[in-house]
């Protein structure tokens, strides 16, 4: 499933045949049938199925040059007028429910490394403690039960309810998991000094990853358009 966009060439459809470049494609190399997004005339998000075995297409393996998330072999692949079937009407993709429902479980992805990443500092603290690690594991702890706490009343409101893609409490739950993310990591530093990130090859790689993984947010954008979403009936009790 390939739904990044943007690049210098964005894909075009004319008569069922696909042109064009579609960045951020994990697993290229790999993948016989894929299905991508390409952004109709109208502006419209359409999902296309295409057979990766036709001619036509070609993979460059040389755009990826992060240190993190290496083993997702992610590459630009280039489409000269490949057949391609549209799945759904423009737009399905990103209007069902399930679109929210997914990208909540991508921010389980990002808290579960940070739980590793906390894990270890957790494991430092009791090997060798002093009062300072003792402080930034506490600080973590404290982030890391609030954050918990949210995902489980965001998948109760899910569970609920999944007809509604609840995408304001998911929206928000994403920028909580990211804030969680990026202070565990910062403070875990803090607390340990530079020898996990240098010689502790799950620890290093962990981070590398997440700091990757963690640009699926879009920060700022994401903001703006929760507080667009607000209900104007938002209760601001408890």
């Amino acid at each position: 499933m390939w739904a990044a966009e943007g690049g210098p060439q964005p894909l075009e459809l004319q008569q069922d045949l696909l042109s064009g470049l579609k960045p951020w494609c994990s697993a290229a190399e790999q993948v016989q049938q894929a299905l991508l997004t390409y952004r109709n005339q109208a502006g419209q998000s359409q999902l296309l199925r295409v057979d990766l075995q036709q001619p036509g297409i070609q993979i460059n393996m040389h755009t990826w040059q992060a240190v993190g998330m290496q083993p997702t072999r992610t590459a630009e692949v280039s489409f000269q007028r490949v057949k391609a079937e549209k799945i759904a009407g423009p737009n399905a993709y990103l209007e069902r429910p399930g679109f929210w429902h997914g990208a909540a479980g991508v921010a389980a992805c990002w808290f579960g490394a940070t739980l590793k990443i906390a894990a270890y500092l957790h494991q430092a603290t009791c090997q060798k403690p002093n009062p300072f690690k003792h402080m930034y594991l506490g600080e973590v702890f404290s982030q890391i039960v609030a954050t918990r706490a949210l995902f489980k009343a965001v998948a109760a409101e899910i569970d609920a309810a999944p007809q509604f893609s609840h995408e304001h409490l998911i929206r928000a739950l994403r920028a909580q998991v990211e804030a969680t993310a990026l202070s565990v990591i910062e403070l875990s530093g803090k607390a340990l000094g530079a020898a996990p990130f240098c010689q502790n090859t799950d620890f290093a790689r962990c981070v590398a990853d997440l700091q990757v993984f963690l640009r699926q947010s879009h920060a700022a954008f994401d903001l703006q358009a929760i507080g667009e979403l607000v209900p104007e009936n938002e209760s601001w009790t408890l």
